[in-house]
């Protein structure tokens, strides 16, 4: 976990130069972004109870650096609801409503990041979009993306097993063992990371999933 020394800048002047949120339809589950001039982040706060604290936001890519150094554009705000069935599952009829939000984004070099909050009552989706005037091609170099989770939570989650290694030199074939209430913060097996899905206890405040779905481009 990363302790972040604010105290002397608090005293000088305030942090947060713009911010946005976005709820879910029942007012329950809420996203903050907080930006100055370094930095954008997020907050995840579920009945007022902090779920993620300050997690950073923003990529590096092929187009240019979307993660430090980003002015504000503009945000607008929008409610999802669709209906569709499942041919599989607990639930054939799905009744799905949300709440988006779309921050906008320039960064040095006057290009567009979009970050994209979708708030249901159960979930939240984020999604990024990057536009450039000058080129139509983009490779991610690397993502800033971070949930920082309070001190106190425990993990279900499993390591990145290193390539080439186990049975016949399969690995990562499969998922190895899970962490049983492991304390935040502790350095995986391999020393290789996590991977998802992964799970997160908070004691009393709840639990929170982090899964990777739906990775287009387009």
């Amino acid at each position: 976990m990363k302790i972040k020394r604010v105290l002397l800048s608090l005293c000088l002047s305030p942090i947060f130069l713009y911010g946005q949120d976005i709820q879910s339809p029942d007012g329950l589950l809420k996203v903050i972004l907080k930006s100055e001039s370094e930095k954008t982040t997020y907050v995840v706060t579920y009945k007022n109870k902090t779920m993620l604290e300050e997690s950073p936001l923003g990529l590096e890519s092929t187009i240019g650096d979307f993660s430090t150094g980003l002015t504000f554009l503009s945000e607008s705000k929008k409610q999802i609801e669709e209906n569709y069935y499942l041919p599989n599952g607990k639930t054939s009829r799905i009744h799905y409503l949300a709440n988006e939000l779309t921050v906008s984004y320039l960064n040095k070099s006057k290009d567009t990041l979009q970050v994209l909050f979708r708030v249901s009552n159960n979930d939240i989706a984020l999604a990024y979009r990057l536009a450039s005037p000058k080129q139509t091609h983009c490779t991610i170099k690397r993502e800033l993306t971070g949930f920082n989770f309070p001190a106190h939570t425990t993990t279900f989650i499993t390591p990145q097993a290193p390539s080439g290694e186990g049975w016949m030199k399969t690995k990562p074939s499969y998922e190895e063992e899970y962490t049983n209430e492991e304390p935040i913060g502790t350095p995986s097996k391999y020393r290789l990371g996590y991977t998802f899905p992964a799970l997160f206890h908070l004691g009393n405040t709840g639990w929170v999933l982090l899964s990777e779905t739906g990775v287009t481009s387009r």
